[in-house]
């Protein structure tokens, strides 16, 4: 995780073959894929990105 005036940024990596879903994570999504109930799920060596606020 970093932290800027920007808002707190998460970054997670999946370094398995298989798609792993990520639940109980709350932000905006920048890099990444959610499905249609907002569930992210990250693909076979794929990265995602999410923004909270900055406290």
């Amino acid at each position: 995780m970093r932290r800027g005036p920007g808002g707190r940024f998460l970054f997670l990596v999946n370094r398995t073959d298989t798609a792993v879903p990520v639940p109980g994570l709350s932000g905006d999504v920048l890099v990444g894929t959610t499905d249609a109930d907002g569930l992210l799920t990250l693909g076979p060596r794929a990265v995602a990105v999410l923004r909270g606020p900055a406290t």
